[in-house]
């Protein structure tokens, strides 16, 4: 469940150079000036890196996953890139593979630790605590993920993380048969695993009515927005072309 001083130095890294910040020209409402995110210059190369890096999480415990979660990546760095370099396609398509692993659902094995098994040795018992804490932190990430995604996609035409990766669909759709691509088939796949892992999150524990409330609002509004940015209909289109 730990990262080694190696790999943590390694996000760290990489985490810290993929972007840089410029003064925005827009102020908040309460008249702050805010800092865009832009790419720096080899971004294409560290977000590669960073990819690479995920790659090599235990799929059980997820220690590099809960480590970018803890450093809001998503919100703070790969969201605003996507907005920022959504004619950049390959920056673009590459931050989407980031975001397929980072959201993709639980390993099945890992969910069954949120039961919690009594034992007598005390040894035993805190092993399975552990093994319990891992798993609520990693639904607990999906859903902030979920949330982050829902947030970014209700923004205006042209900043909407949605309406980007429903565009990069366009090409690929136009194509049929044998005139498509193995990229346009990737595009395609990607696109819908991620909106299948975002769909799929809900939280493991319905302890309460605001936590089931919580998680139905929340997908509600995923729904929505999909429906809004015609993602259904891209779906409707794309399942009438199975055999």
């Amino acid at each position: 469940m730990e990262l080694s001083p190696e790999i943590l130095n390694e996000l760290l890294l990489v985490c810290s150079v993929i972007t840089s910040t410029a003064s925005s020209s827009n102020a908040s409402n309460d008249g702050i000036v805010e800092d865009d995110i832009i790419p720096v210059s080899d971004c294409l190369n560290w977000l590669q890196d960073l990819q690479r890096a995920l790659r090599r999480d235990g799929d059980i415990y997820r220690p590099i996953s809960l480590k970018l979660a803890s450093w809001k990546i998503v919100e703070k760095k790969l969201l605003p890139l996507i907005i920022y370099c959504r004619y950049d396609s390959a920056i673009v398509l590459t931050i989407l593979k980031i975001l397929v692993i980072l959201t993709k659902p639980m390993n099945s094995r890992t969910k069954l630790h949120i039961e919690r098994v009594n034992m007598v040795e005390d040894a035993v018992l805190s092993e399975q605590n552990k093994m319990h804490n891992n798993t609520l932190a990693q639904n607990e990430l999906l859903i902030e993920y979920k949330e982050v995604f829902v947030k970014f996609a209700s923004r205006k035409k042209g900043n909407n993380v949605l309406s980007i990766f429903v565009s990069q669909l366009t090409e690929p759709l136009k194509r049929t048969g044998v005139k498509r691509t193995d990229s346009d088939h990737m595009i395609i796949e990607l696109i819908l695993h991620l909106f299948r892992n975002l769909l799929s999150v809900e939280p493991l524990l319905k302890t309460c009515s605001e936590v089931t409330q919580r998680g139905r609002v929340l997908h509600e509004h995923l729904v929505f927005l999909l429906e809004k940015e015609i993602g259904l209909e891209v779906l409707l289109v794309l399942s009438q072309k199975l055999e």
